[in-house]
């Protein structure tokens, strides 16, 4: 099974991981935003006859300020700040969970 957060934001993105991997013939969980569990990207890529969730009540996100200047390189020696994201999901597939949607 592949557990993951991957660093994407724009559909074409989320498209290309969720297609590849669909591809592995694996299960998997990916923590994504709860608009996935709505959107067409995931009726298209993956269906939705073996999805299940975890809706987390709280998840946290370490961010790091970013220079404005070339590359947009992270600033040396300061620290990242936990950030809080209230609407993630960790979206299942072939996972065969005892219920089809957890509420953590």
């Amino acid at each position: 099974m592949i557990i993951d957060n991957p660093p994407y934001t724009g559909e074409e993105t989320k498209a290309k991981v969720l297609g590849a991997l669909m591809a592995t013939n694996k299960p998997f969980c990916m923590l994504l935003p709860m608009t996935i569990l709505h959107s067409a990207l995931l009726r298209e890529v993956v269906g939705t006859a073996k999805v299940q969730a975890i809706i987390p009540r709280r998840v946290m996100v370490r961010k790091a300020s970013i220079e404005s200047g070339k590359g947009g390189s992270k600033n040396r020696g300061e620290e990242a700040t936990a950030v809080p994201f209230k609407y993630l999901v960790w979206l299942c597939y072939r996972m065969n969970l005892k219920k089809d949607l957890y509420f953590l």
